[in-house]
């Protein structure tokens, strides 16, 4: 995600914390996975790190609300807000990038 496509679903963001990013590197969550085998070649995330990612990620989850430009009456039933449900973390160990799926559950 860039942080402008956090803005448009409705986040305040601050422009000047972000790294710039021209979208050209592609391989940020899983630059060991050899395309032609299914298996990584990196290390399964430890337990620690596991644990790390999930509090983090319910902590944001936490303080994730729905903007107050995001109302049940400028939308139909087809929209609907998803934010502190669930969040993707993405955890660095041992220089390795692993993405961790985080819900409040």
């Amino acid at each position: 995600l860039t942080i402008a496509s956090l803005e448009d679903i409705g986040y305040t963001v601050d422009y000047n914390a972000a790294d710039d990013y021209d979208g050209s590197d592609t391989t940020c969550c899983n630059p060991s996975i050899n395309l032609l085998s299914s298996t990584p070649s990196k290390p399964p995330l430890s337990d620690l790190g596991r644990d790390a990612a999930v509090t983090y990620g319910r902590k944001v989850l936490s303080g994730n609300q729905r903007h107050l430009s995001i109302t049940d009456e400028d939308h139909d039933d087809t929209i609907v807000y998803v934010g502190d449900l669930f969040v993707t973390i993405l955890f660095v160990e041992d220089g390795n990038i692993y993405d961790v799926f985080v819900t409040n559950e």
